[in-house]
């Protein structure tokens, strides 16, 4: 029988735990490093590490290297999100896990019952599904207001598919690229709110998430570059449409185009909402002035848009 180590406690255990840090023995409750006051516990390691030695990476040399290997994948941050509700960064680089609180919890239960995710087993039917939501609950509102004429459905349609799936698709192969691993989830909130804004003119496009665990680990700056090349699509797509409406003879063409990016610039702004889960978050954590700028394009395209025609008649004529 050996006695623990722990200064105050006198159990003595058949099989005590060895420390592998300071190489005393301890009992079963204070076997862990942090419940002995380990006096050599900034030796530990996190399991979240690309390296076993004390070398640490930089934000410098973490920013643009794309893993060749699976073992690579495994991410090593410190410069990730500082209100991050899982981690937390010690001092000395490592990352620590972090207990919630009561209103966490509370609140992670209650976001767990009507807004959990699921899928249907395959991810591009899980795409197929919420695309076909956001162009029926966008597509009918889009084509009664421009009064275009339902022989131009087929391109409206058009037109919130791609730039759908431009907040989709551009970001997992980004995400790929930098050795990040992303699926498509359905959301059960979601996906009721936008079936419930098919008739309704206020919109609420997001019936599924991409989920990449990653971005919670790797640097601020690709998170945010991720998080930001859907809504960098959708801003040129935008502008090419306002451009093409304005300068087009052609009243019925010129509507199609503004009304197109009345589209671009809804979806986008939705995304640009600088909530935790939404991408625009990550993008203003990483570079306020580039998230101001792309929220001002929006805004923008959004109510030119308008001015031009979107609604059937021109509030400015040129």
């Amino acid at each position: 029988m050996a006695q623990c180590n722990y200064l105050g406690c006198e159990r003595s255990e058949a099989l005590p735990f060895k420390c592998k840090y300071c190489g005393k023995s301890f009992c079963t409750k204070h076997r862990l490093p942090e419940n002995h006051a380990c006096e050599k516990l900034h030796l530990s390691k996190s399991p979240i590490s690309i390296e076993s030695s004390t070398k640490i990476a930089t934000k410098e040399q973490l920013d643009f290297q794309v893993p060749k290997t699976r073992q690579d994948k495994r991410f090593t941050t410190y410069d990730f999100d500082d209100d991050s509700q899982y981690f937390s960064k010690g001092s000395d680089g490592n990352i620590y896990s972090v207990k919630s609180t009561e209103k966490q919890t509370q609140r992670r239960a209650f976001f767990s019952q009507v807004g959990d995710s699921f899928t249907t087993g395959k991810e591009f039917l899980d795409i197929l599904i919420a695309s076909l939501i956001v162009m029926l609950s966008f597509g009918f509102t889009a084509i009664v207001m421009s009064h275009v004429g339902w022989v131009f459905s087929g391109f409206i349609l058009a037109i919130i598919l791609v730039s759908y799936l431009s907040t989709i698709i551009p970001r997992k192969l980004l995400a790929k690229r930098f050795g990040c691993t992303s699926r498509f989830m359905l959301t059960k909130l979601g996906l009721l709110i936008s079936a419930l804004t098919i008739i309704s003119p206020i919109k609420y496009l997001s019936p599924g998430m991409l989920v990449i665990p990653e971005l919670d680990y790797i640097a601020k700056k690709r998170s945010g570059i991720i998080s930001a090349v859907g809504s960098m699509i959708n801003i040129a797509l935008g502008t090419v449409f306002i451009i093409l409406g304005i300068l087009l003879p052609d009243f019925s063409i010129a509507i199609l185009m503004l009304t197109g990016a009345f589209i671009t610039s809804q979806i986008t702004l939705l995304r640009l909402i600088p909530m935790r889960f939404l991408p625009g978050k990550r993008i203003l954590n990483w570079s306020w002035p580039l998230f101001t700028i792309m929220l001002v394009l929006t805004l923008a395209i959004f109510i030119l848009s308008i001015l031009f025609g979107v609604m059937g008649q021109p509030i400015i004529t040129i």
